[in-house]
């Protein structure tokens, strides 16, 4: 056993005392004397056999515009990994374990809002589904996010309802219509005064709901549309899931994915969340990973 020379902090228990434990297939080996941990620079926490940095990127590239074959082609590409040690079962699986993750792990942080929501459907063309999105006028943070029948209200009440969990300031103004809400079209059944029957024991009182198409209604915002436009294209990748479970699953991820981590540049390049003051837990989706093993210790500056 030698000593290193620059010592490697342990992924387990964050000491500095740690020694070089020999090599296998050309890898150097440590070894932690406080803890008794093994391990090698840059493998993942806990059991997995890939760091979370390339984990996070394949999830985060799934999410940006990729399907599961595309996402594993790329990672063998980007970080020069065999493409026998990437699967698109590992894919699905990662996508899977991590959204999972990261819905818990923000599960009690609330977002700040600008008082006026904007309430929006895009339709699935699969059991004619529909998704419901409510999103925040000022900073283009989805606040709810929701699939079912497209001939249900509750739909969009839920979607409300999830929004109004998610932030501590009161709505006063949730706005439908002009930019993908079509209550009176022929495929969707959703009206205004259907849906608040169904929650008007939740709502506060002076909130208002009202269409945007008339003649005073708000003018979109450049935030807003890219949201919708966004939201048009990641409904398309998913529309033909099967399972509602599986269809929700990935477009909360989705939603996580755009909120989180990705910077927009009509917020001045912060994510929706930044721009709304959120101080959130995770940078990244490696971050996921990490916090997820239970294994995420700052290494110290060198």
């Amino acid at each position: 056993m030698n000593n290193s020379e620059e010592h490697e902090h342990c992924p387990r228990c964050g000491s500095n005392r740690t020694n070089r434990n020999g090599t296998r297939y050309g890898k150097q080996i440590y070894l932690c004397r406080n803890c008794g941990k093994q391990w090698r620079p840059g493998l993942a926490v806990g059991k997995h056999r890939f760091p979370p940095e390339q984990i996070g990127a394949a999830v985060g590239r799934f999410y940006l515009d990729r399907s599961f074959r595309r996402t594993a082609e790329w990672l063998t590409s980007e970080f020069d990994i065999r493409d026998t040690d990437v699967s698109l079962h590992t894919i699905r699986r990662w996508v899977r374990t991590y959204t999972d993750a990261a819905k818990r792990q923000v599960r009690e942080l609330t977002a700040p809002g600008s008082g006026r929501w904007r309430l929006c459907s895009q339709p699935l063309r699969l059991h004619d589904r529909t998704w419901c999105i409510v999103v925040d006028d000022a900073t283009g943070y989805i606040l709810g996010s929701q699939v079912g029948s497209s001939a249900s209200e509750d739909v969009a009440a839920d979607a409300i309802l999830q929004a109004m969990a998610s932030t501590d300031l009161p709505c006063d103004e949730i706005v439908y219509g002009m930019g993908g809400t079509d209550f009176h079209g022929p495929r969707h059944s959703n009206r205004p005064d259907v849906i608040l029957r169904v929650i008007k024991d939740k709502l506060p009182d002076n909130m208002v709901m009202r269409d945007a198409g008339i003649a005073d209604g708000p003018v979109l915002s450049q935030i807003v549309n890219n949201v919708l436009h966004e939201c048009a294209t990641a409904s398309e990748r998913f529309a033909r899931i099967r399972s509602d479970a599986e269809l929700q699953r990935y477009l909360n991820g989705w939603v996580l994915n755009r909120n989180l981590f990705t910077t927009r540049e009509e917020l001045g390049d912060k994510t929706p969340a930044c721009s709304a003051g959120m101080e959130v837990p995770c940078k990244s989706w490696a971050d996921v990973v990490r916090l997820e093993a239970n294994e995420y210790f700052p290494r110290a500056n060198r």
